[in-house]
């Protein structure tokens, strides 16, 4: 796994672009760590074997942290320009992330909108409620809410404050867009 984690290590600090990790890299990554921590307390502290396994893990554990903080880089980078990661190259842990960040993306350009048009409103107060305003772009039919209501019918030109998830959803498809104040 140490020459595994070096070589992916590189690899993500060379390219510009999300390289593919398995699935289960992290998962195998974390096992790895607990296997290292396991041997070193069989050992004696004082040996050699002691100190090489230490230097490893302090190795190991320096690689690891460059490349998350590498790779979340990216994936941040990438949703705050507004773009897409391929899935495909993401583990699980980072595509729970990767899937906040994107769900946050609409709040975050109501703010900025709200704050650029003068709204001094409670802006927390929207963030806590998890829900953005929107413009509808066409006409929407009822649905119902991440938060189980049922939102709609909406009309275009409609602007309703609805669900940040199902604002992404109507915005990712063009029906909808972040309000403009």
């Amino acid at each position: 796994m140490y020459d595994e984690l070096r070589k992916l290590t590189d690899q993500e600090r060379a390219s510009k672009e999300l390289i593919t990790l398995s699935r289960d890299f992290y998962k195998r990554l974390a096992e790895y760590f607990k296997e290292l921590q396991e041997k070193k307390k069989l050992l004696d502290r004082s040996s050699i074997q002691y100190r090489l396994l230490e230097e490893e893990l302090k190795r190991a554990r320096f690689m690891a942290r460059e490349l998350i903080s590498t790779r979340l880089r990216k994936i941040l980078q990438k949703v705050c320009e507004g773009g897409t990661v391929p899935t495909v190259c993401l583990t699980e842990e980072e595509f729970v992330i990767y899937d906040l960040l994107v769900s946050a993306r609409p709040i975050s350009e109501s703010i900025i909108s709200r704050i650029l048009h003068g709204f001094s409103g409670d802006i927390g107060e929207m963030i806590r409620k998890g829900k953005v305003s929107v413009r509808f772009l066409e006409d929407v039919p009822a649905f119902l809410g991440t938060d189980s209501k049922v939102y709609g019918p909406y009309k275009k030109g409609d602007v309703a404050s609805i669900p940040v998830r199902n604002a992404d959803s109507l915005i990712r498809s063009g029906k909808a867009r972040i309000i403009e104040l």
